[in-house]
């Protein structure tokens, strides 16, 4: 593992990588296709593509059946595949930037029942941590292997996602206490908020911006932690729906002079709904 901070972009260049140096920027995005586990794909960070558009398509009219327009970020090209290296990217930069944490000191923990771990995996082997991600025993395949390759080692529950309690008590009783690691509990740190408020709220302003009458009438998130619901209190959208995760607060504060429906899709009785997004109440990584 490292023993020297990796660096990586801030808010406002996650925001607008257009704000990197001319030649870093071009690094970045030539790394992007090649060797993943490069750490300059911290700074492909972001919603934009290379050519600093907002990545989103416009769903059509003959698929979705209404006459809404029904715009859907994507984050399939983040590094690693998952918006999540986001959240994941800004807790432990802004651990580092408070000297909470360091590499070769500390070790990053990741509850988790998916993409979070494998983002918390991957953002930690770029950064030099080392890593451990908690996850139920019975989850696919696919996001061990995934894991295993971002060089993080996994602690297995018993059970499936709805056993999510193991995880949150085998994280609680075997490493929360030792102060050498750091949790990246999604739900209780701000940073995963502030990720989706400061990048992901603003990247669905834009994508809305050309559509329709450019403003977002609803904003639709299937929240894990609800941190992308944090973007919608922003400004204009547009019409009925945007898909991608949470950043709802962001959109309503950038359009004050319409009010945006905000629309969270969950499984029938998850947290984020029964307690209305906030409150102490156990919670989990999506």
């Amino acid at each position: 593992m490292a023993t020297v901070l990796t660096p990586g972009p801030t808010y406002a260049e996650m925001r607008h990588p257009s704000k990197l140096p001319p030649e870093l920027r071009r690094r970045a995005v030539q790394t992007a296709r090649g060797n993943e586990l490069d750490p300059l794909n911290l700074f492909n960070i972001t919603w934009r593509n290379r050519e600093d558009r907002v990545r989103h398509v416009v769903l059509p009219h003959e698929l979705t059946g209404v006459a809404a327009n029904i715009v859907v970020l994507l984050g399939k090209d983040f590094p690693s595949g998952s918006h999540k290296v986001g959240p994941a990217y800004a807790t432990l930069m802004e651990g580092e930037l408070a000297g909470e944490i360091r590499p070769g000191e500390n070790t990053i923990i990741g509850p988790s029942t998916g993409n979070f771990g494998i983002g918390t995996a991957y953002i930690a082997h770029l950064m030099g941590y080392r890593s451990i991600v908690i996850m139920p025993d019975s989850m696919s395949a696919e996001r061990y292997e995934r894991i295993r390759r971002y060089g993080g080692e996994l602690d297995l529950t018993p059970g499936t996602e709805s056993d999510v309690i193991l995880v949150l008590e085998r994280t609680r009783d075997h490493y929360k206490r030792d102060p050498h690691n750091k949790v990246l509990a999604q739900f209780e740190l701000l940073p995963n908020y502030r990720f989706h408020r400061c990048v992901t709220g603003e990247a669905a302003l834009e994508a809305a911006s050309g559509v329709g009458n450019g403003r977002v009438a609803a904003f639709v998130s299937a929240p894990g932690s609800a941190g992308s619901d944090g973007r919608l209190r922003s400004r204009p959208v547009t019409p009925l729906a945007l898909g991608g995760g949470g950043s709802g607060h962001e959109v309503g504060v950038l359009q004050p002079e319409r009010e945006v429906q905000h629309v969270v899709v969950a499984q029938r009785g998850a947290v984020v709904l029964l307690h209305g997004l906030r409150g102490d109440v156990p919670r989990f990584g999506h």
